[in-house]
């Protein structure tokens, strides 16, 4: 191999070496958690199809690095705090709850990251400061219809009279 070779070959290396080094494990498991205050939602429901198609699409596949644990309180609302700790015991990385009251008990646990969906106002009931500041560990998305939807009958009667 010729010097010239040999020292490119060399610097390339060590310009990739740090990547190889610092680069995320491709043996993590990653695990998400799932409260609802109904029973527990199935991974395989048709709801939940959205958002395992989107963690495929960034890389986390459910058996391969992506574990899902859910829990339902089944109608017992103050259920919901001893199951965010089984939760948490389980080690998962990020909490997806469903509805107001589990997102609540997610907000007063304040120690997991909570991404929460339900319907309703989150600043007007307190759950976030604001929408482009939510604060704390929850943030989430939110379905105010009850807002929307007198706006698009209004657009509609004007579009079509």
């Amino acid at each position: 191999m010729k010097r010239r070779n040999f020292i490119a070959l060399a610097g390339v290396g060590t310009a990739l070496l740090p990547f190889a080094a610092f680069g995320e494990d491709q043996s993590k498991v990653y695990r998400v958690g799932l409260l609802a205050s109904g029973p527990p939602i199935d991974v395989s429901a048709p709801r939940m199809a959205p958002l395992i198609r989107g963690l495929a699409t960034r890389g986390y596949v459910v058996g391969k690095n992506l574990v899902v644990e859910s829990r339902g309180a089944a109608g017992h609302v103050e259920k919901l705090p001893q199951l965010i700790d089984e939760l948490v015991a389980a080690k998962i990385d990020v909490l997806v709850t469903f509805g107001y009251p589990p997102a609540v008990a997610a907000k007063q646990a304040g120690n997991v990251p909570t991404v929460a969906i339900f319907a309703g106002d989150p600043v007007g009931t307190r759950l976030v400061e604001s929408l482009s500041r939510p604060g704390g560990t929850i943030t989430g998305i939110s379905d105010v219809s009850v807002q929307v939807t007198p706006k698009r009958l209004e657009l509609l009667k004007r579009m079509a009279p």
